[in-house]
């Protein structure tokens, strides 16, 4: 087994591993491999555990839905909890459900830093143009 592989897939979220079994014909055979022996090792291929990642879709749209009646996060982590979810899920599903909402037809999502923000860009160009126009004056 690939140890570079493994220790990088040991990060992944309990719903990532699942979907990656699940979903095995998508990825290759050694990444499913890994995963089911993540799976195992964190106990998620339990019964219990297997059909909560079954209901993943129905607990998603409740948190969605008290997300959107204005619900306090607790709250909901409690709901879900009381419908079959452990902690760690329920938290998992709850931050899912934050993430992917959709609010007036527009898809609310957290913004992730992929790179420098514009304003670095423009200082480094401005900089730039600065010392190309010294440059020429020379």
């Amino acid at each position: 087994m690939n140890q570079d592989l493994l220790e990088k897939m040991k990060d992944y979220s309990d719903v990532r591993i699942m979907n990656t079994i699940q979903q095995a014909n998508n990825f290759d055979p050694e990444i499913v491999e890994v995963a089911k022996h993540i799976a195992a090792e964190k106990g998620l291929t339990s019964p219990e555990r297997m059909h909560m990642f079954e209901q993943r879709a129905k607990y998603l749209s409740m948190a969605k839905e008290q997300i959107n009646n204005g619900v306090e996060p607790e709250l909901i982590k409690k709901s879900l909890m009381d419908h079959g979810a452990d902690e760690l899920f329920a938290v998992e599903v709850l931050g899912e459900a934050a993430r992917t909402m959709t609010v007036g037809g527009k898809r609310v999502e957290e913004k992730e830093s992929s790179g420098p923000s514009i304003w670095t860009i423009l200082f480094v160009i401005f900089v730039v143009v600065r010392i190309i126009l010294r440059m020429a004056r020379n």
